[in-house]
């Protein structure tokens, strides 16, 4: 967020400086400057949005901010105002609103924006009379584009059909159910083979996700304790959902769930 609010200022600042110089200094009328500035802003933007895409509300929040900047210049002046014609009678009412559209387009993106990249905090008071905080921020990732990569998608599929031939099963519970928040609650996996048979010297890895939150996303290893069973404490600091990857690594065999698989945290 504090990159975006950044460049809008560098580009207002920018804009207006131009169109000082081109009015002022190389004598250009008042709408010669704001056109002119207003098409190198654009000529500027272009290539940075390519070089640095951050989603369509965030180019076109530069682009209004610049481009009203230039506009501003042009409809209110220090020495005569582009809003009264020579006989004094009030211009058009067209300018105007294009300029207050821009104004209401600035201000409702700019929101949307704010609310993208940070999040809404909402703070509230637990059973027991702790202050909680949560965020509705959305990291917007998205897992597995398969559509976007082919050949990952391809191998993936292949992974997935060994997996199904080779028969794993994993199961998992927490000693308290449900988990609790800002507690150690022991998460416990059981990992047999087709048969049945416990499966002892893998690698269990999981990684637990906040989609609100990506900050909070982390792996946790778990340790083997013997007869398939693996164990680890999670510590849990929101409420509600968690969702989690597993991963089971032996030798050259693995077991991955990358489904939905979702904790509520209470």
């Amino acid at each position: 967020m504090h990159d975006v609010l950044t460049i809008t200022i560098i580009g207002v600042v920018g804009v207006l400086i131009v169109t000082l110089l081109l009015h002022h200094l190389f004598r250009f009328t008042r709408l010669q400057a704001s056109v002119i500035s207003g098409l190198m802003s654009i000529a500027v933007l272009v290539p940075y949005l390519i070089l640095n895409w951050k989603g369509g509300d965030v180019a076109a929040l530069y682009f209004s901010c610049n481009l009203l900047t230039s506009y501003a210049y042009y409809l209110i002046g220090q020495k005569k105002n582009a809003l009264k014609d020579k006989d004094g009678k009030r211009t058009h009412w067209v300018p105007i609103a294009i300029f207050g559209f821009f104004v209401v387009l600035v201000i409702v993106d700019g929101a949307f924006v704010f609310m993208a990249e940070a999040g809404l905090r909402v703070e509230y008071y637990d059973k027991n009379g702790s202050l909680k905080t949560v965020n509705t921020r959305f990291p917007g990732e998205v897992p597995n584009a398969y559509h976007k990569q082919e050949a990952y998608f391809n191998e993936h599929k292949a992974n997935m059909r060994v997996q199904a031939e080779r028969g794993w099963k994993v199961r998992y519970q927490f000693d308290t159910n449900p988990p609790k928040i800002s507690e150690d609650n022991v998460m416990s996996f059981l990992v047999v083979d087709k048969d049945g048979a416990p499966i002892d010297g893998a690698t269990v890895e999981v990684k637990l996700k906040r989609l609100a939150e990506q900050e909070l996303n982390r792996n946790i290893t778990f340790k083997g304790v013997g007869e398939g069973i693996y164990e680890a404490p999670v510590n849990f600091e929101r409420l509600g959902r968690w969702d989690f990857e597993i991963h089971v690594v032996r030798g050259d065999d693995t077991y991955q769930d990358v489904n939905d698989n979702v904790i509520e945290v209470i």
